[in-house]
């Protein structure tokens, strides 16, 4: 019977799609955001500590330093499943892109990615737009990610 095992499965389900994002998401945000040389900066357990991902880490520990952003703040970021630098083609502006993953998108997914983006907004004074990624949005949801300003990215279950 497999009826008891489905919170284990999502979250197995939520792990394989965060191991996916950078590949999956990078083309759907060129178009859909109008933005190029989009660049994975991956904080959390993927991230070799190398290039974009070095240099995040060490800006992320001066922010902190200086009280740009909170203890906390600091602490979310490092938690964020996905964060995504790219250049918007309207004028070059860099734009930031924070994301959380989850088979199931859930209430905590939606604020997490929206306190994420606005904590790298305070830490690099830049735009960044918070975005839930999953295979499925309970309906009620869909209307509090709207009202927060997160944008959600349906998945294909493949």
């Amino acid at each position: 019977r497999m009826d008891n095992n489905d919170p284990w499965l999502d979250r197995l389900r939520g792990d394989i799609l965060e191991t996916r994002l950078p590949k999956k998401l990078l083309p759907l945000v060129a178009i859909e955001f109008d933005v190029r040389r989009p660049r994975p900066v991956c904080p959390g357990r993927f991230a070799e500590m190398v290039g974009e991902n070095r240099r995040f880490i060490d800006d992320l520990g001066a922010a902190a330093d200086a009280c740009k952003i909170t203890e906390d703040e600091y602490v979310r970021l490092l938690a964020t499943d996905l964060i995504i630098r790219a250049l918007r083609n309207s004028d070059g502006a860099t734009t930031w892109f924070a994301v959380e993953a989850s088979a199931i998108i859930k209430t905590a997914d939606i604020n997490h990615a929206r306190q994420s983006a606005n904590a790298i907004t305070k830490m690099y004074e830049q735009d960044a737009i918070p975005l839930v990624c999953g295979y499925r949005i309970p309906d009620p949801l869909w209307k509090q990610a709207r009202e927060q300003g997160v944008h959600v990215c349906i998945a294909p279950d493949d």
